[in-house]
């Protein structure tokens, strides 16, 4: 076998994707599989880190051991096949509903589903192509694009990656499916694709671009954004850092922050853990078997979740020069989606050329998207919260609306909070306020405060002229206009440098699922 490998044509070895690269390498010893990785630069940066083992504590000679590997047949297929896959199965269901698809001239031809998703969008003189299906192909960024996109950022007119950085389980696979039925583009998330959760994401729910990563740069402390360009697939890239680190270093031009009440955030990220799954929900039995295990996690998520928004918030603009910031809370989402994904589109620049303003086009997309389709059924799963469903004995169907407002604290709603933990989740962030972040309280700032907000029944009001409190009160711009008037060529964060602000030894971490 190694004989075989040997004999094969460079060029041959570079056209493997990952998962028959994977085959390749399982041949091979850790020397010789790394060898051969890290004379080919793409494989070096997305592929050879996938297979990196745990790190270890082990020093030698007052030095920490090297990164060891370990080649294994890796259980994921390459985005881009994933991609071909997913594209194919939408376009046997439209078949399946229309009689006249079959006949439409586009589909005749030979084309390529990556093709084909560039052909069924409209193109736009100075912007994006816009899809015109709903559900559309998904496509990543082709040559002609990138080149486009990389002209918008040069020009100070945009272009660059927009980093979709939220706590685990505040809305992040919401906000991306969305960007991706609006823009047709695959987003980006920067966690390794063989993981469990990583897995489910791609091959049951459509997420394709876990572990795609643009702007990849490990130098990044080099301003050679020229080369990170051309391997740019998708301007969104999803993140949980500083609470992790994710598989690889890259660089982002502007932040959409994604908050969530933390009640609910945490017990939805207990729920993830302990099933191993984003959509399973433990019993009640476990709930109180497990329930001093359970108040010492949210005891410890609640610094987590205040250390994680106040360094986006605050320590970030510090460190850097500042990068423009728009705060989405998932609340706001699922209430009025239309209004969340315009700020959102013109914050990044996709839905938008040389305006302060949104293209009527894209406004026409964003209504298409959303029309007539409940919140619940706008995701790429079902949320855990059916109340709404068994509630609604009714005799007409739940407004969009009504679902939004029963999700909302639904933590609360079902008693997984004691009085005293609720207390001292106040009082935790009260004297964080005062001792650490310069008296700015998170818990207050996003509208979450139980016992001066009147949480979550200030969520039910019908007065949604407050959408954008959160930016207004931390001094954020949701507009457009502000992400162009800096140069983005030169501001920029570096994502998954540094250290995690919680730490390996966590319990209530990686350590968690193992548990």
């Amino acid at each position: 076998a190694r004989r075989q490998i040997s004999a094969l044509p460079t060029t041959a070895m570079e056209q493997l994707t990952r998962y028959p690269l994977s085959c390749v390498l399982s041949y091979l010893s850790e020397t010789e599989g790394t060898s051969l990785l890290i004379t080919n630069k793409r494989y070096a940066r997305q592929v050879l880190p996938l297979f990196r083992q745990a790190p270890s504590n082990l020093v030698v000679n007052g030095q920490k051991a090297p990164n060891r590997h370990r080649f294994l047949v890796m259980p994921v297929q390459d985005a881009t096949i994933l991609l071909e896959r997913l594209n194919t199965r939408r376009l046997c269901q439209r078949q399946k509903k229309t009689s006249s698809e079959a006949s439409d001239p586009l589909y005749t031809r030979c084309y390529t589903t990556a093709e084909l998703a560039r052909l069924e969008c409209q193109e736009r003189p100075n912007g994006l192509r816009i899809p015109t299906r709903v559900p559309c192909l998904l496509r990543f960024f082709n040559a002609a694009e990138r080149a486009f996109w990389r002209e918008q950022q040069v020009n100070g007119a945009g272009g660059g990656v927009t980093l979709l950085a939220s706590y685990p389980r505040s809305g992040n696979t919401l906000v991306r499916t969305l960007l991706e039925k609006t823009t047709g583009l695959v987003t980006g998330s920067d966690t390794r694709p063989n993981r469990n959760l990583s897995r489910e994401l791609a091959e049951r729910h459509d997420l394709v671009g876990e572990g795609i990563c643009s702007h990849d740069n490990p130098s990044a402390d080099t301003d050679d954004s020229i080369a990170s360009f051309v391997q740019m697939m998708t301007p969104f890239i999803k993140t949980h850092w500083p609470e992790r680190v994710g598989c690889r270093t890259f660089r982002a031009n502007r932040v959409i922050l994604i908050v969530r009440n933390p009640y609910d955030a945490m017990d939805s990220y207990w729920n993830m853990n302990a099933t191993c799954s984003h959509t399973k929900t433990v019993t009640d039995q476990v709930y109180q078997q497990f329930a001093t295990f359970y108040e010492g996690l949210i005891r410890n998520e609640i610094d987590i979740w205040m250390k994680f928004h106040h360094y986006w918030c605050h320590t970030i603009q510090k460190e850097t020069s500042p990068i423009p910031l728009l705060v989405i809370r998932f609340e706001d989402l699922i209430t009025q989606p239309a209004v969340e994904l315009q700020k959102m589109l013109q914050f990044s620049n996709v839905g938008s050329s040389d305006s302060q303003t949104l293209d009527q086009a894209w406004l026409d997309r964003i209504d298409q998207v959303v029309e007539g389709n409940r919140i619940d059924r706008l995701g790429s799963y079902q949320p855990r919260c059916q109340d709404m469903e068994s509630s609604s004995a009714a005799t007409t169907a739940p407004t969009a609306k009504q679902t939004a407002h029963v999700s909302i604290g639904k933590s609360l709603a079902k008693g997984r909070y004691t009085m005293e933990m609720l207390d001292y989740i106040h009082q935790t962030c009260a004297t964080h306020a005062r001792e650490r972040y310069d008296n700015v309280n998170y818990l207050q700032k996003f509208g979450y405060d139980i016992q001066e907000q009147d949480f979550p029944k200030n969520f039910s009001s019908s007065d949604d002229s407050d959408t954008s409190t959160p930016n207004r009160a931390l001094g954020f711009s949701s507009s457009a206009t502000s992400s162009r008037a800096r140069n983005e060529s030169v501001s920029f964060v570096t994502v998954n440098r540094g250290n995690a602000i919680r730490p390996l030894s966590c319990a209530y971490g990686r350590k968690l699922t193992a548990w």
